[in-house]
Formats: C-alpha cells, structure tokens, sequence
C-alpha cells in the first residue's frame, strides 16, 4: 500500500521588511511552535503543584522562548541550533527572571532590520508602524532600551537621510512621551549580586563577536546577508540589555536578559562547540 505524502504549502512572500512569514515546511519553524507550546505547558504545569508562584506566567515563559527563538535565527542565520539552544537558555531563565515580552518583540524588529534578513526596503507602511511600536515600547522601563534597537535598525536599513534622522527622533520622542505619560518613573534600584548577568553578557557578546558572512540568503531578493550587519545586530542586542539596565537596574536589567541574553549565550554556546562562525 503506497503512502500518500503531502507537501505543505509555502507561506505568502513578506510584503513588509518587518516581518517574515513562519514556513511549517522547515524543521526549525516546526520547533520554535512546538517548543514555545512546551514551555508555557510546562511553567502551567508547574505552577498548579508548586507551592510559591513562579517568576513568569505561562503565556510568558512560552511567548518568551519564541521570541528568543526568532531573535536566534537573525543573529546567527546560518545555524538553527543557535536558536534552539536560546530557547533553553531562554525557558531556564523564566524560572528566575520574568521576561519583558515588549523589550523582546521591540528588540526582533530592530534586529531584523540590522540584518536585513527580510531583504525588503521600508516601505511607508512600515515606517508608520515603527512610530506605533516605539510607542509600545515607551509603556515600561523594561522595554524602553528597545526603542534603541529600533532606531539603530532603522539607520542601518534605510541610511543616513534627513527622512531617517525625522524618524529616529519621532520614534525616541513618542517612546519617551509614553513613558512620561504613564507616570511610572525610572524607580532605580541595583543590586551587585545580579553583577554576574552583566558579566555573562560581556563575556557571550566577546565570543560571538565578529561574526563571518552568513551563507543564508534573505528572504526576498535572494542576497547574501552582510557579516558586518549581523556582528552590529549582536552588539546593539546586548547594548540594549546594558541600557535597560541602567535606565531601570536590577529588575529590568533580569526581564530584559532573559529573552535578549538568552540568545547572545545560546550563540556563544554554539559558536564555541562548533569553533566556527559557519555552518
């Protein structure tokens, strides 16, 4: 009896430099939804017998995991490993630390348009939408580093132009209005013990930094992504945990690495295992 086989469809091509469709046809995809499913199934499973309540909800150990996920596969674009170790790294850091989904989402798109892993110019619509996410990220002092990520995304993608400056001000502007609107204040508070977060980061971003010229392709347009525009990804990803750090200590310095620091880790880990920067 002969098997029947079904061939999935692809996804509809990006339209936005912003986002990338999410291909069931690539095992790496696959694993990102099934582990993502697994941690916030997990941290509800342990939430009903544990007898305190844990750091992070499910939905947010699991949207976590994802997001660390996603960021992965730009920072490292020819090695799905090095997603998939950020989501454990990721998970275990949701059992410590509740992660800032905000600063996470804000920090993808900044680290997607520094690579230019879409491969598509920004378009009107998105520049719109840039303003909308700033905002959002002014909402809280654990994602208002993100908003940094955006605009150093911004400058790399879209160069050095009058329109570009207008832009990168709107965008810290509206963030920063948000944020004084909401009245909740910077309320700084550090503690030496969490120094040990700050040196892992370092010590990660030495080791994964320069980074070699990818093979992968962009998404649209089939070039070559840039060595040089992933290494400046990498930089900003753990610049904008340090920001988020001394803008609101402690607390968002944890919420902000448990997603960001994850993945500058999870590519350390792989890149040293592998004593290479290639596949």
């Amino acid at each position: 009896m002969r098997m029947i086989q079904t061939k999935l469809p692809a996804p509809p091509p990006s339209s936005s430099a912003l986002g990338r469709p999410l291909d069931p046809r690539y095992r790496s995809n696959v694993l990102a939804v099934v582990g993502s499913g697994l941690a916030a199934s997990t941290v509800f499973l342990l939430g009903l017998i544990s007898a305190e309540p844990l750091p992070a909800s499910a939905l947010a150990a699991g949207l976590a995991v994802f997001l660390a996920w996603a960021i992965g596969r730009d920072l490292d674009p020819d090695r799905p490993s090095t997603a998939a170790a950020a989501m454990v790294v990721s998970f275990a850091s949701t059992f410590f630390f509740a992660p800032s989904l905000l600063f996470g989402f804000g920090l993808l798109i900044g680290t997607r348009l520094i690579v230019g892993t879409v491969g598509l110019p920004l378009k009107t619509f998105d520049r719109a939408a840039l303003l909308v996410i700033a905002g959002l990220m002014g909402t809280g002092v654990n994602s208002l580093a993100a908003t940094a990520a955006l605009v150093a995304g911004l400058i790399v993608s879209d160069g050095w132009s009058a329109r570009t400056r207008l832009l990168g001000v709107g965008s810290l502007a509206i963030a920063a209005l948000v944020f004084a609107l909401r009245g909740a204040g910077f309320n700084f508070t550090f503690e030496v013990e969490t120094l040990w977060v700050v040196g892992a980061l370092l010590v990660a971003t030495w080791l994964v930094v320069p980074a070699a010229t990818p093979h992968t392709k962009t998404d649209v347009g089939q070039q070559r992504l840039s060595g040089s525009r992933v290494t400046v990804a990498r930089i900003v990803t753990s610049g904008s945990v340090i920001l988020s750090g001394l803008l609101g200590g402690t607390e968002a310095l944890h919420a902000t690495a448990g997603v960001a620091g994850a993945v500058l880790i999870g590519t350390a880990i792989v890149r040293t295992i592998s004593r290479s920067d290639t596949v």
